[in-house]
């Protein structure tokens, strides 16, 4: 059995390119990102991901964050709005921070913006 091997990440996505997704159902107040987005790597039990997601300009919200989630800003800037204070952090390029699972936050996307992301549903 081969060891596993590295992986690149690209802001173009994986070899297979983007998923486009459209605008989101969470989409909220009378926004229309359109989003994107692409695995590079799913770990052996499906707990854990790594990827890319893209987006045009809008705000994004929903249920709270399902899992644990560490995002790097590529392109772009990106706000996460904190649902309980209405606290705004926002994210330029070179930035990174986490979401937390259960975290209740509107994504506001400032402008066309790539992040790449780690998530895990383990606590």
């Amino acid at each position: 059995m081969s060891s596993p091997k590295v992986i690149r990440f690209s802001p173009q996505g994986p070899a297979q390119g983007l998923e486009q997704r459209g605008v989101p159902s969470v989409a909220i107040e009378g926004t229309t990102p359109n989003t994107a987005g692409a695995r590079f790597w799913t770990g052996p039990q499906g707990k854990t991901r790594a990827g890319i997601w893209t987006s045009t300009p809008g705000k994004i919200g929903g249920a709270a964050q399902g899992s644990n989630e560490f995002c790097v800003v590529v392109e772009g800037k990106i706000g996460l709005i904190d649902r309980d204070t209405q606290q705004e952090e926002v994210f330029e390029k070179g930035e990174c921070f986490l979401v937390p699972k259960g975290a209740n936050v509107i994504w506001n996307v400032y402008e066309n913006s790539i992040k790449y992301m780690f998530a895990s549903d383990a606590d």
